[in-house]
């Protein structure tokens, strides 16, 4: 039998306290999400930089950036994007398929979401029909968290 140790509220509280000011000097947090099969690092780094250069400009803000842990397309895009920037840090939100395997992406994007102070998507076949636009869409409207959408210019 493992041994275990009794907690009291103080220690839950303070355990509890620290993990919330984990982010606590975070000036604003990004959900990216899309397309594995996205290609332009151009494209994407243009639209982060437009939509963050308020942020990004501040001589002491730390963004943090949420991905959805994939290692193809927008999220890896995102990932060199920030890797560049010296007050961006990442935070990869995988789907917890072993956890929840039905619904693991959902959970995943409902988490980022519910994080996020905004969402930006892109997606090569972005459309009103697609998982992931109505999944994030949902989730938007009930944290009521921005979200802006690109898809490639044809």
């Amino acid at each position: 039998m493992g041994s275990v140790q009794q907690v009291n509220s103080d220690q839950i509280a303070k355990e509890s306290t620290t993990v919330e000011d984990k982010w606590a000097h975070v000036t604003f947090t990004l959900a990216i999400s899309g397309s594995k099969t996205w290609t332009d690092q151009e494209a994407l780094n243009e639209v982060l930089d437009t939509k963050l250069s308020a942020q990004l400009d501040m001589p002491d803000a730390i963004i943090r950036m949420i991905d959805g842990g994939q290692r193809d397309g927008v999220d890896a895009m995102a990932r060199i994007w920030a890797s560049q920037r010296d007050n961006v840090t990442v935070s990869s939100y995988a789907p917890r398929w072993n956890k929840h395997p039905k619904g693991a992406v959902s959970k995943r994007n409902w988490s980022m979401v519910n994080d996020a102070d905004a969402v930006i998507v892109f997606d090569s076949q972005l459309n009103e029909n697609d998982f992931l636009c109505k999944d994030l869409h949902r989730a938007a409207v009930k944290t009521e968290t921005p979200v802006a959408y690109y898809r490639p210019t044809e």
